[in-house]
């Protein structure tokens, strides 16, 4: 009798001890398993992270084909230690913010088709501001353009290899306790324009193949802006989409995701400083 109830007493101890064993074990697999997949999971990120990098940092030596980085974009593999990074550039010829333009900062167009000659866009730009859930704001722009003689720059007559010609708009919907600044065009007024649904207004002219670049600046609140060219006479590239995809041996895959314009945004201070063919005194 007793020798049955000291086996079934070792048996229940085998028995737990296995379960404990056995919950042990999957837990350790389970914890191996997760540092497994953050450890890959790190490294695709890396790699991925990695590839955006090295293409931003030789973006200018990469072929820029602008039908195809305005088509499907351009592919570049770049190997970041043993994992393979497929980057993809892709060129947008419309400027559109998806983010307001914070007060002080520039929006800034690039009207230089061809960097190398120096040829410039010629033909109608669009510039639209204002969505329409936005609240009043007010815009500068800012042309730089180039030619010699007497020129047009963006409605003005010019002189001067560079010179610069200002707009500003405002919009008719300010408060009455918020009064319209001086010089600026109140929308829609002449020769501003209703935009239609997504923006409340537009403003077209004509670049003559003069105009370098446009800057726009906010006034008053920060501002959504959208800058495109003909249909059939695209701007040049205005924004570039890079998107790196890294997978590991495991099959972990990761993406980034970002975007940069073609021309770095210079300090609003700028159009008061430069492009100016006489001495400075302070």
């Amino acid at each position: 009798m007793k020798s049955g109830q000291i086996l079934i007493l070792v048996l229940l101890i085998v028995v737990v001890s296995l379960a404990v064993g056995l919950s042990v074990a999957s837990r350790n697999l389970t914890n191996l398993k997760i540092s497994t997949q953050t450890e890959q999971s790190q490294r695709a990120f890396s790699a991925a992270e990695g590839g955006v990098e090295d293409v931003l940092s030789r973006l200018n030596t990469i072929k820029q084909d602008s039908q195809v980085l305005e088509s499907g974009g351009l592919d570049v593999p770049v190997d970041v230690g043993d994992i393979r990074a497929t980057v993809n550039v892709k060129g947008r010829n419309v400027y559109e913010t998806v983010d307001p333009i914070p007060l002080g900062e520039i929006a800034q167009i690039n009207l230089v088709v061809n960097p190398s000659t120096g040829t410039k866009y010629s033909g109608n730009v669009t510039v639209e501001w204002l969505k329409n859930d936005d609240p009043y704001s007010a815009i500068e722009l800012t042309f730089i353009c180039e030619g010699s003689g007497s020129y047009d720059c963006a409605g003005s007559t010019v002189s001067g290899t560079y010179s610069q010609n200002r707009l500003a708009f405002s919009s008719d919907n300010r408060p009455p306790s918020e009064p319209e600044p001086q010089g600026f065009v109140v929308c829609p007024n002449s020769p501003c324009s209703s935009a239609g649904t997504t923006y409340k207004w537009k403003w077209s002219f004509n670049t003559g193949g003069n105009v370098r670049l446009m800057r726009i600046k906010s006034f008053d609140k920060p501002v959504r802006v959208r800058v495109s060219g003909e249909i059939a006479n695209p701007l040049p590239t205005q924004i570039y989409e890079i998107n790196s995809v890294a997978k590991t041996e495991i099959g972990i895959t990761r993406k980034v995701q970002v975007t940069r314009t073609v021309l770095p945004a210079l300090p609003a201070v700028f159009d008061y400083v430069l492009y100016s063919e006489g001495d400075i005194v302070k």
